[in-house]
Order: structure tokens, then sequence, then C-alpha cells
């Protein structure tokens, strides 16, 4: 196994249990917020860390099915690393970057967060595609 196959297992099974623990808080603080019968956190806050917590499990699993994939790749290991830096972005995106914006209510106008958050979502559904062509099989010639 390669070692950037092992560093993305590695990422993804160290961002699962972080979910996790972050799932626990938000379940607590929500738990909490009903206790009291007040609306302390938003429903923004809550829908906003909600995708996040949920996001962040769903891109540690896809770290994890990339480093288990990633030996079957075709694809040259410097494509290989720029795919893994790909996908760390979408990561980063859906779990720090979604718990930011979750901070501040929307606001109309340019959002430049949402922008910076969608820019690196397309790279990382781009390393994803190229991921995808890498694994797909090569016509053999009679």
């Amino acid at each position: 196994m390669s070692k950037i196959a092992r560093w993305n297992m590695i990422i993804g099974f160290t961002v699962l249990v972080l979910a996790a623990s972050g799932g626990f808080f938000l379940a607590t603080e929500q738990v909490q917020s009903f206790v009291e019968g007040s609306a302390a956190k938003s429903a923004w806050w809550f829908t906003v860390a909600t995708s996040a917590h949920g996001h962040t499990n769903l891109f540690g699993m896809i770290h994890i099915l990339f480093g288990l994939t990633l030996p079957y790749s075709k694809a040259t290991p410097r494509v290989k690393s720029l795919q893994s830096i790909g996908i760390g972005l979408g990561t980063f995106t859906m779990s720090f970057l979604m718990l930011a914006r979750s901070l501040k209510p929307p606001e109309p106008g340019r959002d430049f967060l949402g922008l910076f958050i969608g820019f690196m979502l397309s790279c990382s559904l781009a390393a994803l595609i190229f991921h995808v062509m890498g694994l797909l099989p090569t016509k053999r010639s009679a």
C-alpha cells in the first residue's frame, strides 16, 4: 500500500472520530436548549452545524474509500497527490468552514465565504471525477 493511500485512510478515520465527537457536542447543546425551553441556538446555526457534522462524516468515508481504491488507479503519483489535496479541501470546507459559516446568519448581498466554500467543493468534486477516470478500465486492442 502506498503512503498516500495510507495517509488518506488515517485522515478519514481521524475525521470520522472528530465528526462523531462534534455530533455528541451538537446533540448535547440541542438537548440543553430544549430542556431550558429556550432557543439559545438559532435554527440557522443548528441547521448548518448539523449539515457540517453529516458532511464531515461523509468526507471521512470518502477519504477511506479513496485510500482503499488508490492502488487500482492508473493515475501518476503526482495526480494521486493532487487528488488527495482536492479531497482534503472538501473535508476542510465541510467541517471548519461550514462551522464558521454557521456562526453568522445569512445576509443579502455577496457571500464571499459561500463562494469560497463553493470553489473548494468544486476542487473536491474534480478530484473525485479524475479519480473515477483513473479507475475506469482501458480498452484493450485485439
